[in-house]
């Protein structure tokens, strides 16, 4: 076998988790930014009737995050002590409940990155269920990375639609570029 061939011999580079790991971190990022632009107004706001604000995708991220990463792969995805209906439920728009939310949510990312740094390369190939059904760790993994990509992209949208509270802008006035924001992580 060649070298270009042998590099593709095996479907999962080792690195697959590390890369996994990156492309969550960046969704962490990008989200916070969206939230940070937000004053309290902005981040409960629904933008319309039937829409959800950023509060309660927030909320339904967090719900997620922690059913999904908890004993991630020794039990199903989707806890019984989840309840999903609930996480549309708008919580109440105060400073105070913005806190315990943001608590929530960084108790979200530490499981999912828990979950992430416990894995080993024969993990990828094992089963783990959501909602009662079958995925390899792999396969569970990409389903998450599409749906906080999902959700990250309707946050950015809803912080440019809201109420901002700019307090990241450049000494020229501007917001900061990506790369700007990734140098001081």
């Amino acid at each position: 076998m060649d070298a270009a061939a042998s590099h593709y011999a095996s479907p999962l580079p080792d690195d697959l988790i590390a890369v996994w790991r990156q492309v969550f971190e960046r969704q962490q990022a990008f989200a916070e930014h969206a939230m940070k632009q937000l004053d309290d107004e902005g981040f409960f706001r629904a933008p319309g009737p039937g829409m959800n604000s950023v509060a309660v995708i927030v909320q339904h991220m967090t719900g997620n995050m922690l059913s999904r990463w908890t004993d991630f792969l020794t039990t199903d995805g989707e806890k019984s002590t989840r309840d999903r209906d609930a996480e549309f439920i708008a919580p109440e728009p105060t400073a105070s409940s913005r806190a315990a939310l943001m608590a929530r949510w960084n108790a979200g990312w530490v499981a999912l990155f828990a979950a992430l740094d416990s894995l080993t390369a024969s993990d990828l190939g094992r089963i783990v269920k959501i909602r009662s059904v079958p995925h390899p760790v792999h396969a569970a993994i990409a389903r998450q990375l599409d749906h906080y990509a999902f959700h990250v992209g309707l946050l950015q949208g809803l912080s440019e639609a809201m109420p901002r509270v700019i307090d990241e802008l450049t000494p020229e006035g501007h917001l900061p570029t990506y790369e700007e924001l990734a140098r001081r992580r």
